[in-house]
């Protein structure tokens, strides 16, 4: 009996282990293929395109996509596991679901600029925007093998090249694309200037040189024609907003509650600016971390004055946004008030 099931323990061990070699002779990409195929099977009208299975497309009705190179397009995300498991969001109703009491309407869901392009996207993804139009709504699987910054000539190459990368299942909502984002972003503050704050021209602090085109400046009411002394500390009022009107940032208790951010943990009250002899020595609360525009249109101010700007995010958040609330690529307006202390 001993020796019976001695013989089977070691026949069961033999086949594991058989089976164990056979996975391991199996190159990873084929493993992953196959991983791959089995689960597209739940969709059967799933199909291939661009390398890509497309498991939604909802047509749009605007410009086409354009894929003969790099640049940048507008668009919203949701990134998930083949699980399900969501990765990243920036749509709304998804985020709703998400979040549920907890979602937030001070948070940004418009449409985002990301650059496309080797290098700066995956594989998969430019390929999946192929044939897209503005307005369009697609999901996708993007196979792992396509899930590189680099490029290759041939699905093939693609394949071979695979790296240890995890398929996504993307949703892509597509709203267009243009080639120079710096170019845009100036044409986006000219026209918000023109409608918002006639008048604004461009302008540059002293011992400074800024793009005339990224900076445009308004005197809303002026003060007092003083030169500021270095160390004089100051106190002031701003409201932050993002082109779109969305407020993100305010010390001012009326405006937050008005706009959806106010935080009871939050003091609203002017807070203090210290002055340097250039626009960068200038430091709010205490910190000299603060973004060039910022700086650079307190430094333009004096005493008593109302002043609005607009500028790109080369002054601003630059392709990384900030937090939330301020997306990459973001042109922002500032109203600002130098007020008395507190």
């Amino acid at each position: 009996m001993i020796m019976k099931r001695l013989h089977i323990c070691l026949f069961g061990i033999l086949a594991i282990l058989s089976s164990c070699a056979k996975t391991a002779d199996v190159p990873l990409n084929e493993q992953k293929r196959q991983y791959l195929e089995d689960w597209i099977k739940r969709y059967p009208d799933a199909k291939k395109e661009n390398g890509c299975y497309i498991l939604e497309d909802i047509p749009g009705d605007g410009a086409e996509y354009d894929a003969s190179g790099s640049g940048y397009v507008f668009v919203n995300t949701i990134v998930r596991r083949l699980d399900g498991t969501v990765l990243s969001n920036s749509d709304e109703q998804m985020a709703m679901q998400l979040l549920g009491k907890d979602f937030s309407e001070a948070d940004y869901y418009g449409p985002r600029a990301l650059a496309i392009g080797e290098g700066s996207s995956y594989a998969g993804f430019d390929m999946m925007l192929g044939g897209m139009k503005e307005g369009g709504r697609r999901t996708a699987v993007i196979p792992s093998w396509l899930m590189t910054f680099s490029r290759f000539g041939s699905s093939e190459e693609y394949f071979a090249n695979e790296s240890d990368n995890d398929p996504g299942l993307y949703t892509i909502i597509y709203h267009g694309q243009c080639k120079d984002i710096s170019e845009w972003e100036k044409e986006q503050i000219k026209d918000y200037a023109d409608k918002n704050l006639p008048g604004a021209i461009g302008s540059s602090p002293k011992d400074a040189e800024f793009d005339l085109d990224q900076f445009l400046f308004l005197q809303r009411s002026p003060g007092e024609n003083i030169t500021m002394p270095t160390d004089t500390t100051v106190y002031i009022n701003y409201t932050g907003r993002l082109l779109n009107g969305q407020v993100f940032d305010t010390t001012v208790a009326e405006i937050a509650a008005e706009n959806n951010i106010y935080d009871k943990s939050k003091t609203y009250a002017p807070v203090p600016v210290k002055w340097g002899s250039l626009y960068t020595d200038l430091s709010m609360s205490g910190s000299t971390n603060l973004i060039k525009g910022f700086q650079a249109a307190l430094y333009l101010m004096h005493p008593h004055e109302k002043a609005s700007v607009v500028f790109t995010s080369t002054y601003g958040y630059s392709s990384s946004g900030s937090g939330t609330r301020i997306p990459g690529y973001a042109p922002l307006h500032f109203d600002i008030e130098i007020v008395d202390k507190p």
